[in-house]
């Protein structure tokens, strides 16, 4: 694997797999991390199936087997260490803050639309891949949550994410106690709150 050889030229080079865990692959996880083990890469991760996939037959992965799963993932990575060691951790932190979608998340409200934002190929900005299925019902007044359109703000993401109507979708994600699945936005939040780490890092 190329990449994974990259570290020997630069050091500060770090590679990761993800496995997305369905359930086509489930019962095959065991399998796939040692694959993956036969590769030298510093770190596997695990996400779990969202959205609408093309075959709805791979979606309906339960709670209790995502943690499950990682659990497996982390024992996978008992040998890592550094920042791959921390990600590890915050991974397990996130699994059991999924496992528990109408509490509190211990990194605080999400910080999607500030922090992290996705950018469609047609230049439309969302605060995430999933706020607009997973939120149907408020999406039709909040333009489906796009805060923007890049090419209409000059390509600027800055000018854009403070625009009158980005500020009140980022509002409503702040104050409307959004809550999701989504590993990224989990991950995302917690590394800017550095201060709240520790109640991810012994989520279980």
């Amino acid at each position: 694997m190329v990449l994974s050889q990259a570290g020997n030229k630069a050091p500060h080079c770090r590679t990761h797999a993800c496995i997305t865990l369905s359930q086509a692959n489930q019962e095959q996880l065991g399998e796939i991390i040692a694959g993956l083990q036969r590769f030298d890469i510093d770190q596997i991760e695990l996400s779990r199936l969202r959205g609408d996939p093309a075959d709805p037959s791979c979606t309906g992965v339960t709670s209790a087997r995502y943690m499950a799963a990682s659990q497996e993932v982390s024992r996978a990575n008992r040998g890592a260490c550094g920042l791959a060691w921390l990600r590890g951790q915050i991974d397990r932190g996130s699994a059991a803050t999924i496992a528990r979608p109408n509490g509190d998340w211990p990194c605080g409200p999400c910080l999607a639309g500030r922090r992290l934002v996705v950018i469609r190929a047609n230049g439309d900005v969302l605060p995430c891949e999933t706020l607009p299925a997973a939120l149907k019902a408020d999406a039709p007044g909040h333009n489906h949550f796009v805060l923007g359109e890049l090419g209409a703000n000059d390509y600027n993401l800055k000018k854009l994410l403070t625009s009158p109507h980005a500020r009140k979708i980022k509002d409503y994600i702040q104050h409307g106690r959004c809550r999701c699945s989504f590993e990224c936005a989990i991950f995302n939040t917690t590394i800017f709150r550095p201060w709240r780490m520790w109640r991810m890092l012994f989520q279980r």
